[in-house]
C-alpha cells in the first residue's frame, strides 16, 4: 500500500451529522493507523518495524517550515515555543548529516500535528511551496492546523499562497508576547488564559 485514504462518503457515514466523541476518537485512530501504514509501505519496511522506529524517535507538536533566508528569525521562535515546554521540529537542528532529508520531511509530515508556516522578509521560498502543499494535503485529511506566522519586515498585507490565506495567522511584527501565546493555542489547542 503506497497510501491510504478514506472517502468523503465513508466518513460521512460513519461519523453522522451529530458525531459522539467516541465515534470522532475512533475515526481519528483509524486515519493515523491508514497514515502510519502508508508511510511504512513507502519505506519499504512493515508496520511493526515503523511503530519500532518511531517509538526510538522523539516525537514533535509542530514543523517550523520556513524559507533559510530566514532562518535566524525562525530559530529566535523555535527557542521561545522550546521554553514554552512546545517541542518544534526545525530543519537545522532535526536532520542528520548522511542521510537524505526528504525521507525525513516525509516521516515528519505524517506524523506531527501542526505546521506553523513562517513568511518573513525573504517571502515564500520554494522548498516551502512544496511542504506547505504537503501540509495542506495531509493535515486536511487529519484535521491538524497549518499556522501562517508573520515575521518582523513583512508588508502588509502579507503576500500569501492562496490557500494559506484563508487561515487565521500569527503576527511577530508587533506584540511578541501575544504572537507566541497565539502560536502556542495554534499548535496545542490550549486558549491562552486572558
Amino acid at each position: 500500500m503506497r497510501s491510504a485514504y478514506i472517502c468523503p462518503d465513508c466518513t460521512m457515514r460513519f461519523l453522522g451529522q451529530q458525531s459522539s466523541p467516541k465515534k470522532k476518537q475512533i475515526f481519528s485512530a483509524l486515519k493515523t493507523l491508514l497514515n502510519e501504514l502508508s508511510i511504512a509501505s513507502r519505506d519499504n519496511i512493515d508496520i511493526i518495524e515503523y511503530w519500532r522506529e518511531l517509538d526510538k524517535s522523539p516525537s514533535f507538536d509542530v514543523f517550523l517550515c520556513q524559507n533559510s533566508k530566514d532562518k535566524s528569525e525562525v530559530r529566535k521562535v523555535s527557542g521561545l515555543l522550546k521554553k514554552a515546554s512546545i517541542k518544534p521540529w526545525l530543519d537545522v537542528e532535526q536532520l542528520r548529516p548522511g542521510f537524505p532529508w526528504q525521507t525525513e520531511l516525509e516521516k515528519i509530515i505524517g506524523n506531527i500535528a501542526a505546521a506553523a508556516v513562517f513568511v518573513g522578509k525573504s517571502e515564500i521560498g520554494p522548498w516551502q511551496d512544496n511542504e506547505i502543499n504537503a501540509f495542506l494535503s495531509e493535515f486536511v485529511r487529519r484535521n491538524c492546523p497549518v499556522i501562517p506566522v508573520l515575521l518582523p519586515g513583512v508588508k502588509s498585507p502579507p503576500k500569501l499562497p492562496v490557500f494559506l490565506r484563508q487561515m487565521t495567522w500569527v503576527d511577530f511584527r508587533k506584540n511578541r508576547k501575544r504572537a507566541l501565546e497565539m502560536l502556542a493555542w495554534g499548535i496545542t489547542g490550549r486558549r491562552p488564559i486572558r
